[in-house]
C-alpha cells in the first residue's frame, strides 16, 4: 500500500479516535452537570454541628454550643431542626463572642442554654412541612411554670418567620441528624406579650392589652406573674361588639382582667368543674371538660367560650385561645 494512503488511513483512525473520546467526555459532563443541578443531592456526611463548623458565618453559634456543652446532643443520631443565627443575628442581641467567652457557668445554666435550647425542635421539619401555628422548642422553664417547654409561634405568611422576630434566609441545608435553618435574629424566650404581638388571631388583643396598660407588665414582664391568660381571638371580639381601639379604658381593663387568672394553669392542670378566680374577683371562672375539650364559661353571665388553642407557654405564664369574650351580665 502507498505510504501516501498509509498516512491518510492513519490520520482518519486518529480522527474518529479523538472525536469518540471528546463526545465521551462530553456526555460525562453532562451526567456531571446533571446530579449537581437537575438531580437528586448526594446524600449529606455532616451533622448539625459540623455543618455549623464548616460555615463561618456560625462561628459564634458554634462557640456558644460549645460553651453550654450541646456539641454531643446535636452531634447524635437524634433528628433535631435547628433555627441557626448568623454571627451578625448574635451581635445585634449582644452576644458578641467576647460575651460568650466570658459567660460565667450561672450564666451559662440560666441564660444561654435556655435560648440555644429555643432554636430547637425535636425532629426533622422542613421548610415546605412548617405551617402557620405553635409548637413547642427544646428550651424549658423553671419551677414557677411547672418546667414546660416553651412555645414557639411560626409563620409562614411571607416566608418563615418565628416569634414575629426571626425571619428564615436559608433553609433545608440537610444534616444527618436533621436540618438546619438560618435565620437573622436570635429568638429570644418569649413573653405571653411576644405571642400577643406575632400571632395576627391577637390583633384586637394586642390594641386591648396596649391600651389598658397590660402588655409591659403582666403580658411583657418576665418578673410578673406566672399568670394563665384565656386569650379571645379578633373574631370573638368581634362578634361581642367590642371596639377594642374605642372602648373606654377602665371598662376594657376590667374586662381583660376577668380573662386573667394568677399562677401557670396548664390543660393538665385544669379539670371539670373547676372554679378559678380571675384577677378581677367579679368573674369567676368555670371550667367544663368533656371528651378531652376543654371549655370555659363565667358563672355570673352568659358566655360559655370552647378552648380552641392550649398550653402556648412563655416565661411568665401561658395562653389558652378562646373563642369568645367572657362578659358579665
Amino acid at each position: 500500500m502507498p505510504m501516501k494512503t498509509l498516512k491518510l488511513n492513519a490520520l482518519f483512525l486518529f480522527l474518529v479516535s479523538f472525536s469518540f473520546l471528546f463526545s465521551a467526555c462530553k456526555k460525562d459532563e453532562k451526567k456531571d452537570d446533571a446530579a449537581n443541578t437537575g438531580g437528586t443531592p448526594p446524600a449529606t456526611t455532616q451533622n448539625i454541628v459540623q455543618i455549623a463548623q464548616g460555615n463561618p458565618n456560625f462561628s459564634i453559634l458554634v462557640s456558644a454550643l460549645v460553651k453550654a456543652n450541646l456539641v454531643t446532643t446535636l452531634s447524635g443520631t437524634t433528628n433535631y431542626t435547628v433555627f441557626a443565627p448568623t454571627n451578625d443575628a448574635f451581635i445585634a442581641a449582644g452576644f458578641t463572642q467576647v460575651v460568650i467567652d466570658g459567660l460565667d457557668a450561672t450564666a451559662v445554666t440560666t441564660v444561654l442554654t435556655p435560648i440555644l435550647l429555643n432554636h430547637v425542635l425535636s425532629g426533622k421539619i422542613t421548610s415546605t412541612q412548617i405551617s402557620t401555628g405553635y409548637v413547642t422548642s427544646l428550651a424549658s422553664g423553671g419551677a414557677s411554670i411547672n418546667n414546660a417547654n416553651y412555645s414557639m409561634y411560626l409563620s409562614t405568611a411571607s416566608g418563615v418567620r418565628i416569634n414575629g422576630i426571626a425571619n428564615v434566609t436559608n433553609a433545608n441545608i440537610d444534616a444527618t441528624n436533621g436540618v438546619v435553618h438560618q435565620v437573622d435574629a436570635v429568638i429570644t424566650l418569649p413573653t405571653i406579650a411576644t405571642f400577643v404581638e406575632a400571632d395576627p388571631t391577637f390583633s384586637a388583643l394586642l390594641t386591648a392589652v396596649d391600651r389598658a396598660g397590660l402588655i409591659t407588665s403582666a403580658l411583657g414582664s418576665a418578673t410578673y406573674g406566672p399568670v394563665t391568660v384565656f386569650a379571645p381571638t379578633t373574631a370573638a371580639f368581634t362578634t361581642a361588639g367590642i371596639n377594642t381601639a374605642t372602648i373606654d379604658v377602665t371598662t376594657l381593663a376590667s374586662v381583660l382582667q376577668g380573662h386573667l387568672v394568677t399562677g401557670n394553669n396548664r390543660s393538665s392542670s385544669l379539670f371539670d368543674g373547676q372554679s378559678i378566680e380571675a384577677v378581677n374577683t367579679s368573674y369567676e371562672l368555670n371550667v367544663g371538660i368533656a371528651s378531652a375539650a376543654v371549655s370555659l364559661d363565667v358563672t355570673a353571665g352568659t358566655q360559655n367560650a370552647g378552648v380552641v388553642v392550649i398550653d402556648v407557654q412563655a416565661t411568665n405564664g401561658v395562653v389558652h385561645v378562646i373563642n369568645k369574650v367572657l362578659l358579665l351580665n
